[in-house]
């Protein structure tokens, strides 16, 4: 089977056409900020006191809604990310960081598992 030279130029040059989109899209991803390196703390830590909780209760991750506590994590992590993007401020991401650290902490010191579930994951920032 013969092939035509002139469908080649038109597949290659599309090829570099969707090649250059694809380096141009992905490149804009590193414009935005990281997550504060305290939300990444509070992350484990919030998977360390949730999945201690999870155990007492005799509830599985799958059963809490995650595929495992990595899956939470990832999930805790976007969470902070989406944040550090949706915010100006990132001192105002950092803060609520800071403060459910701190309550996470306490509940993990205390074996107490209000300290995660009187979080609202879904506040305003």
């Amino acid at each position: 089977m013969k092939r035509s030279s002139k469908n080649l130029g038109v597949s290659y040059g599309v090829s570099v056409v969707l090649v250059g989109f694809i380096l141009t899209s992905t490149t804009g991803c590193e414009a935005h900020p990281q997550p504060p390196e305290i939300c990444i703390d509070m992350c484990e830590a919030a998977a360390d006191l949730y999945g201690s909780c999870l155990d007492g209760w005799g509830v599985s991750w799958i059963e809490a809604g995650f595929k495992s506590e990595d899956s939470f994590l990832g999930s805790c992590e976007t969470w902070s990310w989406e944040q550090s993007i949706l915010n100006e401020d990132i001192s105002v991401v950092e803060a609520v960081c800071i403060e459910r650290l701190d309550q996470i902490n306490i509940g993990i010191e205390d074996n107490d598992c209000t300290a995660y579930t009187e979080i609202d994951w879904n506040e305003s920032l």
